[in-house]
């Protein structure tokens, strides 16, 4: 009979609420569990048809502001795992947040994704759905959010 290793998907972005995340899931799964930390970077809402200025083509632009959004979510799930006690995978993408944290939960076979939870007044609320939400209602596992 073959043991199954409990794979924990730890979703972080630049807030204190992902960094305890972290230190939630190390004090509840110990370190047994496989960790996967990722970070997914979020491209701006708005793009422009034309470059600003008529200057470069928009394409490279958006090439850059890829490349730069990448960099900060690299360093975001660094920092994360600089707070487990144990080694942990690291996996970055760009997109839509919560699709983009089901995706590489279901695609690396993660058994819980935990994720940090902040308040955020009605107004943000309305104008910026909630990632956990998304989560906890497309996740193809188990959800822990930590508050």
């Amino acid at each position: 009979m073959s043991e199954h290793k409990i794979k924990i998907l730890i979703a972080v972005d630049d807030t204190d609420e992902s960094m305890d995340a972290v230190s939630v899931a190390y004090d509840l799964f110990g370190a047994a569990p496989d960790y996967l930390i990722t970070s997914i970077g979020k491209m701006p809402a708005t793009v422009y048809p034309m470059a600003p200025g008529g200057g470069r083509p928009i394409y490279v632009a958006l090439g850059k502001m890829a490349d730069s959004i990448t960099a900060s979510a690299e360093a975001t799930a660094e920092e994360a795992a600089e707070h487990l006690e144990v080694d942990a995978t690291i996996e970055v993408d760009v997109g839509p947040v919560g699709a983009s944290i089901c995706q590489i939960a279901k695609d690396s076979g993660a058994s819980v994704i935990v994720i940090g939870s902040h308040d955020r007044s009605i107004w943000a609320r309305l104008f910026e759905p909630s990632v956990g939400k998304y989560v906890v209602d497309h996740a193809p596992c188990a959800v822990l959010i930590v508050r």
